[in-house]
């Protein structure tokens, strides 16, 4: 694949409620530079370091209010105090004996992790208001990621040749798992069977106990319970990947004290523009749950009407 903007790669996002052949196709094409993703939403760049185009288009992992300007209508941008980049190292040898290390594919940093090997770090913490992690993994299936009591996995997928992504609810301290409605085509990644998921962010709010889950700026899951275990599941205030039955790569890792993908003052995890469209102006905060959860789906169903638009990544290519 000499050509960097060739597609290599992409998922579809699958109604839970449907059949395998009622699947709704959204392909997000991961090429070396172009992605495309919902409209105010961003998939893939993982370089620590700026690429040779426009750096006012470059960001973190390509969430919109990490760009450097903000653009026209859009978001204004989180100042760089705000939000804090992994420098995905490893700890000397006892990494690399684990079978933990730092690669390079092409222009990308990538921590590689051997199969049911693990990394992990500290989580920064929110000072009591959500705040939000956000990370790039190519996963093979099993691999298991926890994110201070959010979990997310990946499992086979009912479509052939396919993984899919999967949530972790807390049911009476224990972690039972449900379909996101994501599913990605595995490739081949260094020699590995893998998938390369969307662009995750988890929201946190450690006050109300719930977390939610986006997949570039669309929201896939809301108000789920934090799940609180003991023993070595417990994982306190870290950040842990688990490589699966091949290897995972971790080619991203980002914390926010605001939402990196969009306004969100009021700190719901709603969108503030469809707030003020469509509801005449930003929730309040004694909306209950349902309520919460009866908005969060309408402004789901609206994301998922509109068009994509591509955006700059630096992201691995299959071999």
């Amino acid at each position: 694949m000499s050509n960097p903007r060739s597609c290599v790669g992409g998922f579809s996002i699958r109604p839970r409620t449907a059949g395998v052949h009622g699947i709704l196709k959204r392909l997000f094409f991961l090429g070396a530079f172009t992605v495309a993703v919902a409209t105010t939403g961003a998939l893939a760049q993982s370089r620590v370091g700026r690429p040779a185009p426009d750096p006012e288009l470059w960001a973190p992992l390509g969430l919109p209010r990490l760009k450097t300007k903000a653009q026209p209508g859009r978001a204004a941008a989180i100042p760089a105090g705000g939000y804090e980049i992994n420098a995905l190292t490893v700890t000397g040898e006892k990494d690399a004996a684990d079978g933990v290390r730092v690669i390079e594919r092409g222009t990308t940093r990538v921590l590689e992790l051997d199969s049911a090997r693990e990394w992990t770090r500290p989580l920064r913490q929110g000072g009591g208001e959500p705040w939000c992690v956000s990370f790039l993994l190519y996963a093979s299936d099993s691999t298991v990621v926890a994110v201070g009591g959010a979990w997310l996995g990946v499992a086979a997928s009912p479509i052939s040749g396919g993984l899919q992504l999967m949530i972790g609810e807390s049911v009476s301290g224990t972690v039972r798992w449900r379909e996101a409605g994501i599913h990605v085509p595995v490739r081949r990644f260094g020699g590995a069977n893998m998938v390369a998921l969307p662009v995750l962010t988890v929201r946190l709010d450690q006050k109300a106990g719930t977390w939610d889950l986006y997949g570039g700026a669309t929201q896939l899951a809301d108000n789920i319970a934090l799940t609180k275990t003991t023993g070595a599941d417990a994982n306190h205030g870290n950040f842990l990947v688990r490589a699966g039955k091949d290897r995972a790569w971790l080619c991203g890792l980002v914390q926010t004290g605001g939402n990196p993908l969009f306004d969100d003052a009021n700190g719901n995890g709603i969108d503030d523009d469809f707030e003020r469209v469509k509801k005449g102006g930003l929730l309040p905060a004694s909306l209950t749950a349902a309520q919460r959860a009866e908005a969060a789906k309408e402004w789901r169903d609206l994301v998922r009407a509109e068009r994509y638009e591509a955006w700059l990544i630096d992201a691995p290519r299959p071999d």
